[in-house]
């Protein structure tokens, strides 16, 4: 039975206790990732703050619509009154109520907040937060494909932490806790991009492995499979109704069926000269065909181009041929991130 999963719903309990200080748990949706860990930090009595990425996600809490509000599944289940109320523009405060005994309907709010509400995309104009703070739960921290991105999001989700850590660490104290949960949208989200997980998150589902730690970095990867909940789900009629696409692939079998792993293959360089260099990644041209190869793998000369605004539009003038070679199946990629990299540095 898998350590991380009881009763089909993920056991925080034992991921809590057997994961790093920074855990990513990518799984099948209905298996209780933000309830679950919800829940548990609510019962634990741990002050925490909870993430989404846009102001809009933070605002849906507070929808009486379960899907849409955690909150209101836990006190449907509970005995907790949970509620959110607005501490400033950025932040919410999550409080729990209690009866108000003068009266029959009124409830009353706790003085101080359970946790707190705030979105990535306005964490920036945040100063001194979240000292009383202990524990991150970023929820949902793969966009979908459609989503917006966040300008420079990795780095903005790395100051987030190091706001709220401050110097703790350096005093002898725990560092934050953090763990981020999400479906199996696209294994290519800025996080992992910037982590270089990519390759080993792809590893993992290709071989069926459900963890993955490590020590040095304070990492850990999470992604379980077999819930009999996810199980469960296939048979309903939206998941038969579905069956055979993306989208069913994703939310039950936890693949990140929207990533499109083609073109992707170790190759020797020696029939390959260099072409150009641009930002992480490096291009090669074939010496007796229009074919190229993109490693991060650095050898040689050849013109180099920042990763910057300014440096990707002289690169893409520069060199607009690679893209039509792209479309015609003409390049082939060492790994993943080195496609997702060619594609986000070519966008225009």
């Amino acid at each position: 039975m898998n350590l991380y999963l009881k009763s089909g719903y993920l056991n925080f309990e034992e991921i809590v206790k057997n994961t790093e200080t920074y855990s990513f748990i990518v799984g099948a949706r209905g298996i209780g990732k933000t309830y679950g860990l919800l829940k548990w930090l609510l019962d634990n009595g741990i002050s925490f703050l909870y993430l989404r990425r846009t102001k809009t996600q933070l605002d849906l809490l507070n929808s009486k619509d379960e899907n849409m509000n955690p909150f209101t599944a836990i006190n449907n289940d509970t005995d907790y009154h949970l509620c959110m109320k607005k501490i400033n523009p950025q932040v919410m405060g999550i409080y729990n109520s209690f009866p108000d005994p003068t009266s029959d309907y009124d409830m009353i709010m706790e003085n101080q907040p359970r946790g707190y509400g705030m979105a990535l995309s306005t964490f920036a104009n945040m100063r001194s937060f979240g000292s009383d703070i202990d524990f991150i739960f970023y929820d949902e921290f793969i966009p979908e494909k459609h989503a917006k991105p966040i300008r420079e999001e990795a780095t903005a989700f790395f100051n987030l932490i190091e706001s709220i850590s401050r110097n703790r660490e350096l005093k002898g104290q725990e560092p934050v806790k953090v763990i981020c949960c999400a479906n199996s949208d696209d294994v290519g989200c800025p996080i992992f991009m910037a982590l270089n997980i990519v390759n080993k998150a792809l590893e993992m589902q290709e071989k069926h492995l459900e963890e993955w730690h490590d020590h040095k970095r304070h990492l850990s990867l999470i992604m379980p499979t077999g819930s009999a909940i996810a199980k469960a789900k296939q048979q309903t009629s939206l998941y038969q109704l579905t069956k055979g696409s993306g989208f069913y692939n994703m939310a039950t079998e936890n693949a990140f069926v929207y990533n499109d792993l083609s073109n992707i293959k170790s190759i020797s360089l020696k029939d390959y000269k260099p072409y150009c260099f641009v930002g992480e990644i490096c291009v090669y041209r074939n010496k007796g065909e229009r074919r190229y190869y993109v490693t991060s793998h650095r050898s040689g000369t050849a013109d180099e181009y920042l990763a910057t605004d300014m440096d990707l539009k002289r690169w893409r003038r520069d060199f607009y041929t690679l893209w039509l070679a792209y479309l015609k199946n003409n390049i082939l990629f060492e790994d993943y991130k080195c496609k997702v990299l060619f594609e986000k540095y070519s966008e225009i």
